[in-house]
């Protein structure tokens, strides 16, 4: 329901080439940039965030204790002031940081798992199936392989740290590939080229 929406939105702006810039190749397949594939990586970033929140929620439910707060508070008013820690503030000190260290490693195995799993089993993350793209193969327009997702997520950060510079590459790329696309071998397209296709 909400994918035929957002059609019919983008596709009311669709004249307006920023918005919905697609190209398509002589077999009818449209590949896709512009602010629909932004719109659709902001929709995934939101839910990565609320899902990142939550799991770490959960976690700090688990591994914390009550006290632990009460004396996170002395240990930061005690070092504002400059005064030495006491050995039970040192322990809790350290361990604190031992369980911030894996709550952070456990969040990221989780999000690179969710990610992965979305990519392999839906060829899209929720931002893109609500925007009707698909992320699949480059050569055979199948859904990516493990190896494919694993070089497009570690390699997804090439794309944003440089300014988005990768980004924007899409636009004067030919197949609208960004830079981790390209060295995934994956290509965005519209859903509905696909069905065309098969």
């Amino acid at each position: 329901m909400l994918h035929k929406f957002f059609d019919r939105l983008f596709s009311i702006f669709s004249s307006i080439n920023i918005i919905q810039k697609v190209k398509k190749d002589k077999n009818g397949i449209c590949y896709v940039t512009g602010l629909r594939r932004y719109i659709s990586v902001l929709f995934d970033l939101i839910i990565i965030v609320l899902f990142l929140q939550f799991c770490n929620q959960i976690l700090n439910q688990l591994f914390m204790h009550s006290e632990d707060g009460r004396i996170l508070s002395r240990i930061t008013a005690k070092y504002q002031m400059q005064v030495p820690l006491s050995i039970e503030e040192k322990t809790t000190q350290s361990r604190l940081i031992r369980l911030l260290i894996l709550n952070q490693i456990a969040q990221f195995i989780m999000l690179f798992s969710y990610v992965v799993y979305m990519w392999m089993k839906f060829s899209a993350t929720p931002g893109k199936l609500l925007l009707g793209l698909r992320i699949v193969d480059a050569q055979t327009f199948e859904k990516m392989t493990l190896r494919q997702a694993t070089k497009r997520f570690f390699s997804f950060i090439l794309s944003v740290a440089p300014l988005f510079l990768g980004f924007l590459w899409s636009n004067f790329n030919k197949r609208c590939q960004t830079w981790h696309d390209k060295i995934a071998g994956t290509v965005v397209v519209t859903n509905k080229s696909l069905r065309r296709q098969s």
